[in-house]
């Protein structure tokens, strides 16, 4: 994924959280460029890339930041995305959006927190 292009960017807008299982926790590290115990504060481009349709499953869309994956649409958000989609005419294309990773740093009980990813995108914006 280290040579994906998109066919379209899209507006600043809404912030939209990026679903993370705690599967990408390793390469939103080495995005986010904190060092161990900071929190991290970095806006960077993210890819979106729709993944296929299989009958019955709703398509997963992949959060991808210098070509590591970092998390993905939630369910939730997969309903304007698909919207925004097809709208735009662009069907299952990769497009981009400006994102945000903060936290990662450690908490006042000494714990690692979590990171934070969110989107800056228009739903609405074709």
């Amino acid at each position: 994924m280290k040579k994906l292009i998109s066919k379209k960017h899209w507006a600043r807008g809404e912030s939209v959280a990026v679903a993370d299982d705690g599967e990408h926790t390793s390469n939103i590290f080495r995005i986010a460029g904190n060092t161990f115990g900071q929190s991290a504060h970095r806006e960077c481009l993210a890819f979106l890339v729709p993944g296929e349709e299989q009958a019955g499953f709703e398509m997963a869309v992949s959060v991808v930041v210098e070509g590591l994956r970092i998390g993905q649409l939630s369910k939730r958000d997969l309903i304007p995305f698909r919207a925004m989609l097809q709208r735009a005419g662009l069907a299952a294309q990769v497009t981009s959006c400006d994102a945000y990773i903060g936290g990662g740093g450690t908490g006042a009980d000494g714990k690692k927190q979590r990171y934070a990813i969110s989107l800056n995108v228009d739903w609405f914006e074709a």
